[in-house]
Order: structure tokens, then C-alpha cells, then sequence
């Protein structure tokens, strides 16, 4: 009979858990040693080395590794895990991003056969007779980014659930968005509207020496430096809290500000370990590895412009053929960085979950009924 345990914690309850879940806390320093456990049903009380010591004693071959599959990751290991995780599903998370991107792409396309020579007033005039292509162009923009930020909501709820050990195919993952699919653009606008409010501090300082740029000196001109830096804080701030907005929205059925103030408290959650440890330290450091990667990514889409500005001219057609094959480019690039943006955002967000919240505690006990049950 599998017997199940309680402790305290800050004059709380904790549990019951079996001993297969305080193995998996004992190893991510949920639990110590030492700490006291009570019986469930019998009220025995005792330490928590030795119910594992007697556990371990009597069913060796259920602590083997099958149980560590999940758990809180270093910034390291959750870098690994993600390029891990993209190279087995590649061409799953490939396809999904090529169906993310492919309205934006061919507006894009579209815009390349608008006028864009001669003087503004000649451009505008003759974009005025345009009008047709360019209206087509708009809208087609504007509907690939509504698909863009559903397709990211499918993503996310697909390699969530991967991740978990509940693989979803591209047909099951389309399914979850159209039940989202409301709460997921109130929320991007919201978001976009607040971020937008907190980055317009910065036209403060451009203001300021826009109006005394005759009379200001050198240590003027060095506070007004630093005023400009001050005043991109809050929206930097602000974004790095609300960047898990999605997951709470397509993983938790939250919405508005209520997945806003969700992101924050994974973000802002305090669980010791010093300034690298931090939720804010840990996502920059993983943005700046994939801010890395995009660019590098980038560069390789406009190597063929490049290369073509290096050379002699060939004409109009020549032209043209290198900026298709830039926007072909292109739109592989982003059909790569959108996935790998949308899976480390995820298990980032899972991450913190476990940390915060034991979530894995909780999928191997749920994992446990379920296999008692059949």
C-alpha cells in the first residue's frame, strides 16, 4: 500500500506527496534532509533521508532517471533544451512558422513593385497612382500579422505540450487557437498600447535639446545623454516582465491585464540565488544568445543585396531577381527565428512555473494517478 506524507512549511501544510515526489523535491532542493514528515492516515513522524532511504530500499527501480525528465533548468541548460528541442521538431516548428509568415511575406513581396524612385513628391504621386496595389498590400500586412500572432499562440500551446510528453500534431495545435483567438489580439493590443505609452518618454530628451541646442554645454549635453536613458528604463522594464503574456494567455486561459500582471510575478518571483538568478537577469541572457543567433541569421538573408551592391550593375531585371531572392530569404529566416523566439519563450515559462510553483511535482503526481488508475 503506497503511503503518503505531510510537512510543514512556514506554519503551513505541504502534501501529501508520495515518495516518488519528495524524491524529485529532495533532488531540486525543495526539501531538505532533515525536515519532518508525518504519515498520512498512520501519524508516524519521521525524517525525510529516512522515508527515502526505506523507499529507495524497497522499490530501487522506480528512482531511476525516467522521473527527472522535468525540473528546473539553469540558464545554460534551458539555452541547451531549447536548440535541443527545435532540432528534433525542426521541421514541425519550420512549417508552422513558414504558414506564420507567408501573408507578411508576399505583402512584402507586393511593396517591391510600388514606385519608390525620384523625389518624395514624384514617389507619393506616383504611389497615389498605385493605389490599388498598395491598399492590397496594406491589408494583406495587416491580416499576416493577426495570423502571425495566432500561429505564435498555436506554437506556443504545441511546444508546451510536447514538452510535457503530450506531442500534439500541427492540426491539433491550429485547433487550440480558435478559442483563444480573442483573448490572444486584446492582449497583444493592450500590451503594444502600454509599451507604446512607456517608450514615448523618450522623445523627452530630444525635445529638451531640440529647444536649447544653441546654449547647451558639454555636461549638458551629457545629462540630457543620460535623461535619454533613463527614460527607456520603464518600457524596458515593462517588456522584459510582460514577455511571457502569450503563454499565460494560450497555457492558463488568462487575458488583458490579468495575463500582463500573470507575466510579471513568473518574472519578479524571488527564490535566492543572488542577481544571476533573477528572472529579469536569466530572460536577458537568453534574449541576447537569441538576439545573437537573429542577427547572425539576418545578415546571411541580405547576403546576396550585399554582395550585389560590391558588384558592377546588370540592369533593371538583375535588379530585381536579387530582391527576390533577398525576400525568399528573408522569409526563411523568420520562419526559423519565429519558432525558436516562441519555444524558449515557452520553456522559459515552464521553467519558472517549476521553480515558483512545483509544476513538475505536479505532472509526475497527476502521471502517477493516472498509471494507479489503469
Amino acid at each position: 500500500m503506497q503511503r503518503y506524507w505531510l510537512y510543514q512549511e512556514q506554519g503551513a501544510p505541504r502534501g501529501p506527496y508520495e515518495a516518488t515526489v519528495l524524491l524529485l523535491m529532495e533532488q531540486q532542493g525543495l526539501l531538505r534532509p532533515g525536515q519532518r514528515l508525518q504519515q498520512v492516515m498512520g501519524g508516524e513522524i519521521i525524517s525525510a533521508e529516512e522515508v527515502l532511504r526505506q523507499w529507495r530500499s524497497t522499490a530501487p527501480e522506480q528512482a531511476g532517471p525516467a522521473a527527472l525528465q522535468l525540473g528546473p533548468l539553469s540558464t545554460a541548460e534551458l539555452l541547451d533544451r531549447t536548440f535541443e528541442f527545435c532540432r528534433q521538431h525542426f521541421l514541425q516548428l519550420f512549417l508552422f512558422g513558414c504558414m506564420a509568415h507567408g501573408l507578411i511575406s508576399f505583402s512584402n513581396v507586393l511593396t517591391g513593385f510600388l514606385p519608390h524612385n525620384g523625389t518624395p513628391l514624384e514617389a507619393f504621386l506616383a504611389l497615389v497612382d498605385q493605389w490599388p496595389l498598395l491598399l492590397a498590400a496594406s491589408l494583406l500586412w495587416l491580416a499576416g500579422v493577426v495570423v502571425l500572432l495566432l500561429m505564435q499562440g498555436g506554437l506556443t500551446f504545441l511546444a508546451a505540450e510536447t514538452y510535457l510528453g503530450r506531442p500534439k500534431s500541427i492540426r491539433q495545435s491550429l485547433a487550440s487557437i480558435p478559442r483563444r483567438a480573442w483573448p490572444v489580439l486584446a492582449t497583444v493590443l493592450l500590451k503594444s498600447l502600454l509599451l507604446g505609452l512607456a517608450f514615448s518618454l523618450i522623445i523627452i530628451a530630444p525635445a529638451i535639446a531640440s529647444s536649447y541646442v544653441k546654449s547647451l554645454v558639454f555636461w549638458q549635453w551629457v545629462l540630457l545623454g543620460l535623461l535619454f536613458l533613463a527614460s527607456l528604463m520603464p518600457g524596458l522594464v515593462l517588456l522584459v516582465r510582460w514577455f511571457l503574456t502569450m503563454p499565460a494567455v494560450m497555457l492558463e486561459g488568462k487575458w488583458g491585464w490579468s495575463a500582463l500582471r500573470r507575466s510579471s510575478q513568473l518574472i519578479t518571483h524571488r527564490q535566492g540565488g543572488g542577481f544571476w538568478q533573477l528572472g529579469e537577469t536569466r530572460l536577458s541572457i537568453v534574449l541576447l544568445v537569441l538576439f545573437v543567433v537573429s542577427v547572425l541569421l539576418i545578415l546571411a538573408s541580405y547576403l546576396p543585396v550585399i554582395l550585389d551592391r560590391m558588384l558592377p550593375q546588370q540592369g533593371v531585371e538583375h535588379f530585381a531577381n536579387v530582391g527576390l531572392l533577398a525576400s525568399v530569404l528573408e522569409f526563411l529566416v523568420n520562419s526559423l527565428l519565429m519558432p525558436l523566439y516562441t519555444v524558449a519563450t515557452t520553456l522559459f515559462y515552464l521553467d519558472l512555473r517549476m521553480r515558483r510553483e512545483g509544476l513538475d511535482l505536479e505532472l509526475y503526481a497527476n502521471q502517477l494517478t493516472r498509471e494507479r488508475a489503469s
